[in-house]
């Protein structure tokens, strides 16, 4: 009986190890910034349109530039 449980433990062992290595996405680089999301919608430049986005709302000559190192 022990034998059986040492080979089971054995074999499930070796069947859980990999030689893979993940790679993690790359986020380095410059991002321009497309949406900054809120929960609540707002109607700050008074058009009527509430939106939880408040980059369609204020209308801004700089654009976020986001830079990951």
């Amino acid at each position: 009986m022990k034998r059986i449980l040492f080979i089971l433990l054995l074999s499930l062992l070796s069947l859980s190890c990999t030689d893979k290595i993940y790679e993690l996405a790359s986020v380095e680089g410059i991002w321009s910034l497309t949406g900054y999301n809120v929960e609540e919608a707002f109607d700050i430049n008074n058009d009527g349109i509430k939106s939880i986005n408040l980059l369609e709302e204020i209308e801004c000559a700089n654009n976020e530039i986001l830079i990951f190192e």
